[in-house]
């Protein structure tokens, strides 16, 4: 199977969301299911037109019921999609999404990744950036979304996902093949 990282699409002018100050920046990164009843709080960073795919400062992905559909028709044991609000009281036609999977399918081989010292305190060894993502897709099982072991900063979609992304005219996104 091909694979892709979507990232946000930096070239469209668009409004920008962020996690309420009251919420753990971390919990939507780290790929465990969470259970959360009430809606998930947002706050506008930046003004613009609304897209359907937004990325916070600290990874979290947000995405539009249009966007949120498709997810959960074709990730759905990938991803867990959270209702949002927007300070605590407009109800959003929007999902924060967090995805529940990390796949052991990091290619160091063909990657460009800086790493942390061996003797960091806590990440000794792990990488600490990559400037170009390359992954082993056999090590992938049947997922169609998914973060990277050990660098869960990307955002991985499969092929078939993107193409029904793309199908939809979904907007904020691009996807970059790896």
């Amino acid at each position: 199977m091909i694979y892709y990282e979507m990232f946000v699409d930096m070239t469209c002018e668009a409004w920008s969301l962020a996690l309420a100050d009251d919420t753990d920046v971390w919990k939507f990164s780290s790929c465990e299911t969470l259970d959360i009843d009430t809606p998930v709080d947002l706050v506008i960073e930046e003004t613009g037109p609304r897209v359907d795919y937004n990325l916070t400062a600290f990874g979290t992905p947000i995405a539009t019921a249009r966007l949120a559909k498709i997810i959960s028709r074709f990730a759905s044991k990938e991803a867990q999609l959270f209702p949002a609000c927007l300070s605590r009281k407009e109800e959003l036609d929007m999902f924060v999404v967090n995805i529940v999977q990390a796949v052991d399918c990091l290619d160091r081989n063909r990657s460009e990744i800086q790493y942390f010292e061996i003797d960091h305190p806590t990440k000794p060894g792990l990488p600490r950036g990559i400037s170009r993502l390359a992954i082993l897709p056999d090590k992938v099982p049947d997922l169609h979304l998914f973060r990277i072991k050990d660098w869960q900063v990307a955002i991985v979609v499969s092929e078939t996902l993107k193409n029904l992304i793309e199908v939809e005219n979904c907007t904020g996104m691009k996807f970059n093949r790896i």
